[in-house]
């Protein structure tokens, strides 16, 4: 995957998050460490990621 399509859907994906969430986003968006080589990452423990089902539908009207 190159650099372009990888930066176009992190931004993308950070402006849904955003949008969804409000103030509340922060802990939620992907981290790129700051700092040369990039290292990105979720900053949150591990006991808040959890999985289920996602409605299909509601996500495609998020685009």
């Amino acid at each position: 995957m190159d650099g372009g399509y990888f930066s176009a859907h992190l931004s993308k994906l950070r402006r849904i998050i955003e949008r969804q969430l409000g103030a509340a986003a922060t802990p939620y968006l992907i981290s790129d460490g700051g700092k040369r080589p990039r290292r990105y990452c979720l900053t949150l423990p591990p006991s808040a990621v959890g999985y289920g089902e996602i409605d299909a539908a509601a996500a495609r009207a998020d685009d």
